[in-house]
């Protein structure tokens, strides 16, 4: 979620650097300003502008198509072809200074620039604008984006991101949270020459306000403040928006918002998730599947390599088995799944574990199949019956047969004992045939 805020043309922020035009006019600008060069100085250099963030997006209106120009720090001139406007590359999230030049723009008007917040960029107190088309807006009713007439419009006049949200029906609504000191929305009508009954009640915190078209609208021109208010405290806030009343063929657009912030940066924002954040977290998810998969496929591998060398010896040995007696059978599928499971559980965390355990059951009765073992018989007794818990049971086994491996799994963390015990016993598990087996 890209977080941006605008800076009018009329900001003490930015610094013009030749003679300018500053006017104020009825409609189609923000803030209903706009600013134009005065003198051919600004050719070279028409107004300079320092800030912090991830990019810069500056909204310049032009009669004609022509190259201008534009710089970030001490880096060379970035020379762009359309009306005036200019968006700048990616840059680090640290402090630019802009410098723009119209060059061969034919009397430019200046409205505003827009500047993309990164983490660490300062934003308490600047002025947060939202498109309509943002994620955070949630819209009720039968709203459209569709344009619903030819509106007059000319080259100075556009909506915000050229996009808007149309209403034309009693009972729409419209809900944002924010946290600020301020908040404005931004609009425009459509047929006002034939419908003029509108209002809608806007209620920031329980507190309602009824409002309709504001004076000096003019018919399909944008940037006109349906509503705004700036006595709020600073803090969380929701405001939400319902038409109460509309007649047709009348029209009403949402384009914008702006809210003033009492947040210092990204991180303060309630709910906020960074692209990048989820583009990390989605690779750590990736590379701890890609882990659990490739470390259980390995581990079982071991497990195989471990029982055909045990199944040469035994072989190799030639003992006799004796039957007759209750006893109890070592096989393959005595080494359980759960038993792979749980043990590296500990160690890999529960979506390695998943892994892990999935593939010992596919593999473990394949290895029955695959390797036929010398039934050895053992001795079984109330002692050697294992219990419910695998790890309690190879704890148990290592600290019988192998009191120094025991006694050194005090030094590992404790997620990872289960793994350590289990493989310390299938060490151990060996060495204990030749004293409980009967021959």
């Amino acid at each position: 979620m890209a977080v941006h805020f605008i800076v009018d043309d009329q900001s003490p922020e930015l610094k013009y650097l030749c003679p300018v035009t500053k006017e104020t006019v009825s409609g189609a600008y923000l803030n209903k300003t706009w600013t134009t060069t005065a003198s051919d100085q600004c050719l070279e250099g028409w107004f300079q502008y320092t800030f912090y963030g991830t990019g810069v997006e500056v909204v310049i209106f032009s009669s004609s198509l022509q190259n201008h120009s534009a710089k970030l720090d001490d880096s060379s001139w970035i020379t762009q072809y359309n009306r005036g406007s200019f968006q700048s590359p990616l840059v680090p999230d640290e402090q630019h200074t802009l410098v723009y030049a119209p060059g061969s723009l034919d009397t430019p008007t200046f409205d505003y620039l827009i500047v993309e917040a990164g983490p660490s960029t300062p934003l308490q107190n600047q002025t947060i604008v939202v498109d309509d088309t943002d994620p955070g807006l949630i819209y009720g009713g039968n709203w459209s984006t569709q344009i619903p007439f030819p509106m007059p419009r000319d080259l100075s006049t556009a909506f915000f991101r050229d996009t808007t949200h149309w209403s034309k029906n009693a009972g729409d609504t419209l809900e944002f949270n924010f946290s600020g000191s301020s908040v404005a929305i931004f609009g425009a009508f459509v047929n006002i020459s034939v419908g003029h009954d509108f209002s809608a009640t806007y209620t920031v915190d329980g507190i309602s306000t009824v409002a309709s078209i504001p004076d000096g609208t003019l018919d399909g021109l944008p940037m006109n403040c349906l509503f705004s208010t700036s006595t709020m405290p600073a803090g969380n806030h929701t405001l939400s928006v319902q038409i109460t009343q509309i007649s047709p063929p009348l029209f009403v657009g949402f384009d914008f918002l702006m809210y003033n912030a009492s947040f210092a940066n990204l991180e303060e924002i309630p709910g906020y998730v960074s692209s990048s954040s989820s583009l990390e977290q989605r690779k750590y998810l990736a590379g701890t599947l890609a882990g659990g998969v490739i470390g259980g496929v390995g581990f079982i591998f071991a497990v195989l390599v471990f029982i055909i060398i045990l199944r040469r010896r035994n072989r190799g040995a030639g003992r006799p088995n004796v039957m007759g007696q209750k006893n109890r059978i070592w096989s393959v599928s005595s080494i359980t799944p759960p038993l792979f499971a749980l043990s590296f559980a500990r160690m890999l965390g529960q979506t390695r574990c998943k892994n892990v355990y999935m593939i010992s059951r596919w593999v473990s009765p394949r290895l029955q199949s695959f390797i036929k073992f010398p039934r050895r018989t053992l001795a079984t007794s109330a002692e050697n019956t294992p219990p419910a818990d695998p790890v309690e049971y190879c704890q148990d086994l290592v600290r019988k047969h192998d009191y120094e491996g025991f006694l050194m799994s005090h030094f590992y963390p404790g997620p990872s004992k289960g793994g350590y015990f289990a493989l310390k016993a299938f060490s151990v598990r060996p060495a204990t045939f030749n004293s409980n087996g009967t021959d």
